[in-house]
């Protein structure tokens, strides 16, 4: 079952590393993710929100997930990542279900895949 913890500076280690990894088919082809994802002050930005949060599962951190508020009826998803072992279990279809219970006044949700990386937009 999973679980979902807002993200706090003390998880920037393991958010960063979650997002390497999840990602690391885009890093050898996009170099707009690699540089987004790995400037720290990208991801503190996201902490600081308080919009961020660490998906665990069985005390351990599989993912992470980030929404934008955009106007109380409009949101953005800025990230969602799962770890390649959790991938395919329908982990990141439970926390985007997760993130809808939790705004439950949004009726709009917007998501924009990196479209340079040719297995993003098919995922999405």
């Amino acid at each position: 079952m999973l679980s979902f913890k807002r993200a706090t500076k003390e998880d920037y280690p393991s958010l960063a590393s979650i997002l390497k990894y999840a990602f690391a088919n885009v890093f050898h082809t996009s170099k707009s993710v690699l540089s987004c994802i790995e400037q720290p002050q990208w991801l503190h930005e996201r902490i600081a929100s308080r919009r961020f949060w660490v998906i665990v599962q069985n005390d351990s951190h599989i993912g992470c997930l980030g929404v934008h508020i955009q106007s109380s009826t409009q949101a953005f998803i800025e990230c969602i990542a799962i770890l390649p072992e959790y991938q395919n279990n329908g982990f990141g279809s439970q926390a985007l279900r997760w993130l809808e219970s939790q705004y439950r006044n949004i009726r709009k949700w917007s998501i924009a895949p990196c479209t340079s990386h040719s297995a993003l937009p098919r995922f999405f």
